[in-house]
């Protein structure tokens, strides 16, 4: 067991308290089995806590279940009762009980998700297969279904037992509590909980270590069409690649919304973003349009690529220094409540970084930076595609085939896993 304590910065007079406790397993995502069983206890496990949600959210407090690697537990508010919550929450985690009634009901639930999730709107499908990617590892919806009929009311219970018999503990006990509060909850939490694994394991992620031209394909029940294409360059550490890929939307997505929305009009949902892969930053473009195929909307977007670099180009530093400095002031901001302060710690807090100065680092980097490594990364990532070139068509219902733009050169993927089974995979990673 491991406990970090961290009183309030910003809202020391705030009588608030934030706990996070953290069940690492490594075990508990490796199967499709488990990954099922992980999101049914996670559903159930809403329903079971409900009154006791609802207890603490009129008390102006909340309590969170997730599996994320494993288990997640958190409990904020008011620090008065915040040691009762917490106990509580744990206490009716652990003992309760599933009817037959209700693992048909949860599984009726999982089900719902997967057909509301084939169903969306048509920009949405075109960035399923960037997220299932980012899944490691990721079954398919035949072999997550399959495990779902087999997976009964003992299973997920010895799920819940078994990820936190075999879990690492570790918490962060943050706001206006004393040092000794914070350390007694989380005891009696452990002892509760009597978790017995040693491995504080961070995930395993995808990494881009060479070019890949990927493209996925695929028609939906809607009238409409959309295109994604994704950049994930080589080369940047999670810091620059962070801060380029966040300078750089702010700029393009107003050109890319004025030539192909305002313009053009081919389409009403027009993104240029920041995106990412584990630990890597890149570009995205993403357009949804009910009349353009996106074989039609690729040469627009090859066509708004090299525009963008020239203007890129010709950019006067004062305006390259305003971008700069819109995003050097959001990230100095100081958080505006204390859920906010509490937040900008957990990311540091999975990866185990107990540092905590990610913030500080990419504002180091971000002050540094200049227009040319601006331009050097929209051309290693976009032009130049020096890592993966991600491409994602739908077409609508009565498009034929045609309607996919035909990228020569590039591999096309029947599912993200299989795409999945050739990228190099960093275990135990978001290390510093």
């Amino acid at each position: 067991m491991r406990v970090v304590y961290m009183p309030s910065q910003y809202f020391a007079d705030e009588p608030k308290g934030g706990i996070a406790i953290d069940l690492r397993n490594e075990q508990s995502s490796k199967t499709a089995k488990a990954q099922v069983s992980a999101a049914l206890l996670e559903y159930l496990a809403s329903l079971k806590l409900s009154q006791l949600s609802y207890q603490a959210s009129v008390a102006g407090m909340e309590l969170v279940v997730s599996s994320n690697l494993g288990l997640q537990l958190k409990t904020s508010g008011y620090t008065q009762h915040l040691a009762e919550l917490t106990t509580k929450m744990v206490k009716e985690f652990l003992t309760f009980t599933i009817s037959a009634d209700e693992v048909t009901q949860a599984k009726s639930w999982y089900r719902e998700q997967l057909e509301v999730s084939n169903n969306l709107k048509a920009f949405e499908l075109a960035m399923q297969p960037k997220q299932r990617l980012e899944k490691v590892p990721y079954f398919e919806q035949e072999q997550r279904l399959k495990a779902l009929e087999t997976i009964t009311a003992n299973d997920i219970l010895n799920y819940r037992q078994e990820t936190i018999n075999n879990a690492a503990l570790q918490a962060i006990v943050f706001g206006n509590l004393t040092q000794k509060q914070g350390i007694d909850i989380i005891k009696s939490i452990a002892h509760l909980l009597n978790n017995k694994g040693k491995n504080w394991w961070r995930g395993d992620i995808i990494v881009v270590d060479k070019q890949h031209k990927v493209n996925f394909q695929h028609q939906a029940n809607s009238t409409d069409n959309a295109l994604a294409e994704i950049f994930i360059p080589t080369g940047y550490d999670r810091y620059s690649g962070f801060v380029l890929s966040n300078i750089l939307p702010n700029i393009l997505h107003p050109w890319f919304f004025e030539q192909l929305r305002t313009q053009e009009q081919l389409g009403y949902a027009v993104f240029a973003f920041t995106t990412s892969l584990g630990e890597q930053w890149g570009l995205g473009f993403l357009l949804q349009s009910n009349n353009k195929t996106p074989a039609y909307l690729n040469t627009r977007y090859q066509n708004f690529y090299q525009l963008a670099f020239k203007k890129l180009n010709a950019m006067p530093k004062k305006e390259f220094e305003q971008y700069k400095k819109a995003l050097l002031t959001e990230m100095e901001q100081p958080p505006k409540t204390f859920y906010e302060e509490i937040d900008r710690f957990l990311p540091d807090f999975a990866r185990n970084n107990f540092a905590f100065d990610s913030r500080k680092k990419l504002i180091k980097v971000l002050k540094t930076v200049t227009q040319q490594d601006l331009l050097t990364f929209y051309n290693n990532a976009v032009l130049q595609q020096t890592g993966l070139a991600f491409v994602s068509q739908i077409i609508a219902k009565e498009v034929n085939k045609e309607g996919y733009a035909q990228l020569k050169d590039w591999i096309t993927y029947p599912t993200a896993s299989e795409l999945q089974k050739i990228l190099p995979i960093e275990v135990d990673a978001l290390s510093e």
